[in-house]
């Protein structure tokens, strides 16, 4: 806080959830900067961590999409949309099957092309994320097409236990939207508000955080039918754990 409190920076960006505790030092008076802008990213941005973010830092708050191959995907506008960049980037939602899902229905995954790397052309890059291409225009009138993000997928899950002399692996395991009703997906991002799950030596186990929205965790009975009755679901309300390296809330983690 002491180094915020010196540089005195004009623009903050982080990720939401850094974005909301520094907000939280800022009402409680430990932190007094005065930016002229905030930027959210990198995790789903909520009603309330928005508001309370624009609260404390009395500035305005825009969210934006981006990723390591692709800095500008989308940013929002006045009505809290995001606008895909076409100019610079194109982004194709697909299937399982790699093959054109159509606007209005999320997708598997998406490729992703950057068109303004010429040093090291990116075409068609598996971004690993899904979203939704809307169908509608937007009424701030920007020509730009409108995307939602619905969050990353992780290829999969390996648990512990062997199953007839193998590791078992969970495809699929990764971010649940819970679009699907009963999705065989582990719980999603915690970084998203989410669940999360953890990984031990003596088998695995599924944290579902108490106090945070997102999709249910997989039923007793889903893991017992893919060989995974194993797996311990339970609710808990510890503190989430961070990647120390990045300082994103982690999703699939060993523990120590």
């Amino acid at each position: 806080m002491r180094a915020l409190n010196e540089y005195q920076p004009a623009v903050i960006g982080s990720y939401p959830t850094a974005l909301a505790v520094l907000a939280g030092e800022q009402a409680a008076g430990r932190l007094r900067i005065r930016p002229a802008l905030a930027l959210s990213g990198a995790e789903r941005l909520s009603p309330a961590a928005a508001e309370r973010i624009k609260t404390s830092f009395h500035c305005p708050l825009h969210d934006t999409y981006a990723a390591s191959e692709f800095m500008g995907i989308a940013f929002d506008c006045r009505y809290g949309r995001l606008h895909l960049n076409t100019d610079w980037v194109i982004l194709e939602p697909v299937d399982a099957a790699l093959r054109p899902v159509p606007p209005g229905t999320p997708s598997h995954s998406t490729l992703l092309t950057n068109l303004a790397n010429r040093v090291q052309p990116i075409i068609r890059y598996d971004l690993g994320d899904s979203i939704t291409m809307l169908p509608s225009r937007c009424p701030c009138g920007s020509p730009l097409p409108l995307v939602r993000p619905e969050g990353g997928v992780t290829r999969f899950c390996i648990s512990n236990r062997r199953v007839e002399g193998k590791n078992r692996f969970f495809p699929g395991a990764g971010h649940g939207s819970g679009r699907d009703g009963g999705s065989p997906e582990l719980p999603g991002d915690p970084g998203r508000g989410e669940s999360s799950s953890r990984t031990r030596r003596r088998g695995s186990r599924i944290r579902s955080h108490a106090g945070l929205r997102g999709p249910s965790p997989p039923s007793p009975g889903y893991l017992s039918s893919v060989n995974l009755e194993s797996v311990v679901v339970e609710l808990t309300v510890e503190s989430r754990v961070r990647d120390p390296s990045g300082g994103k809330l982690r999703q699939f983690y060993a523990e120590r």
